[in-house]
């Protein structure tokens, strides 16, 4: 009989043992992520990696985007203040003699008419080219 009871204590120091051991896997394996869900956040990272590539591009495109556009408006600027500092003198000395206004205005119409009869003749010459 005390070999029984023996036994019986030492089933059930086993028993213990194995259900302590169960238990501990049990918890160890609840902490991790089933196959189902690691492929539910794995499609999730992919999704973010794509996301980010893109707006990555994005961002190097409104970079490139914005510096030219600042390119381009330093470079109007700079036409603008040129064309002032042409055209200040001229305001100023015009204002002062109406008759200086009018011969440089003259002048400039002569010159349109001589470069219009240059454009009129290379036409008409060009016709003839092509009629021939």
């Amino acid at each position: 009989m005390k070999a029984q009871e023996s036994r019986i204590l030492e089933l059930t120091a086993l028993y213990e043992n194995e259900k302590q051991q169960l238990l501990n896997l049990k918890e160890a394996t609840d902490e991790r992520v089933s196959r189902k869900e690691a492929d539910v956040l794995y499609a999730r990272l992919e999704r973010y990696e794509l996301e980010r590539a893109e707006l990555k591009s994005a961002i190097h495109n409104y970079k490139y985007l914005y510096s030219a556009a600042m390119a381009q408006a330093k470079q109007l600027s700079l036409n603008l203040e040129k064309q002032k500092a042409l055209i200040q003198p001229s305001q100023t000395s015009f204002s002062n003699d109406p008759q200086l206004l009018i011969g440089k205005l003259s002048f400039e119409l002569m010159t349109s008419q001589w470069n219009e009869a240059e454009v009129n003749k290379k036409n008409d010459e060009l016709a003839n080219k092509v009629r021939c």
